[in-house]
């Protein structure tokens, strides 16, 4: 059997499911239903066939119109009926139902099949999620250097830092990354590892965010810190004095 996906009309007390009609309601069903077997589509756009039934005895037929209740026309028929498309809908495209020759709207429909590369996308996503929250530490590879500055002398306010990252546990292409959010500055843009250099403009308490765009997912953040001598342990700032 087809593997089919029903929109719940709006407005009655029936579903999609069943021909069954609420005594003392006015019931609409209206299906779009793709002739394929499996969970998802391939590619688009498809072939689909639309079903209707209309339980009012005032409505003297219908029409059926794509994209907008005012779209282009798509067919026309009685209270029951059933038409087929051409190889041309495409993901989550809407149909209109509407009484005539009134033109009340009665219930809208659509293709409610993922794409499979939208579903492996999901996929990855999920299994992305799952190691940044087991073992992101572990697998992002997010480094500033130098990661911090320490002064000992004439205060200093900017500086340049390099930027390196790796990401390729997690079945990325390309990555992101911003200054202090991802509604921020973006700095750059690279493959799933790589490095970057900034210029002179790198100043204390700035946050470098490695944003990940296929799964909008936050990968790591690091903040870069200049800092006097005063304030920091002999361990800490060893060989980065200035």
């Amino acid at each position: 059997m087809p593997f089919k996906r029903f929109l719940v009309r709006f407005g009655w007390w029936a579903t999609f499911m069943s021909a069954a009609v609420v005594e003392g309601t006015a019931a609409v069903e209206f299906s779009v239903d793709w002739d394929g077997e499996d969970a998802c589509i391939e590619e688009f756009p498809v072939r689909a066939s639309l079903r209707w039934a209309v339980d009012d005895s005032s409505i003297a037929g219908v029409e059926v119109r794509v994209g907008d209740p005012d779209g282009t026309l798509f067919s026309r028929g009685g209270r029951i009926g059933f038409s087929e498309t051409g190889q041309w809908v495409f993901e989550s495209m809407e149909f209109f139902l509407l009484s005539r020759p009134r033109g009340e709207l009665l219930a809208n429909a659509s293709l409610d099949i993922p794409s499979c590369e939208a579903l492996r996308i999901a996929e990855r996503r999920e299994r992305m999620l799952q190691l940044l929250e087991t073992a992101g530490d572990e697998l992002v590879k997010f480094e500033l250097s130098p990661p911090r500055l320490f002064y000992c002398g004439q205060p200093i306010e900017r500086t340049a830092v390099r930027l390196r990252w790796d990401v390729s546990e997690f079945e990325v292409s390309k990555v992101e990354i911003y200054i202090d959010s991802t509604a921020g500055t973006l700095f750059g843009k690279g493959p799933e590892s790589g490095d970057a250099v900034t210029r002179n403009w790198v100043t204390d308490g700035m946050v470098f965010v490695l944003y990940l765009p296929e799964y909008d997912e936050v990968a790591a953040l690091r903040e870069f810190r200049i800092r006097p001598c005063a304030e920091i342990n002999e361990s800490e700032f060893a060989g980065q004095k200035q």
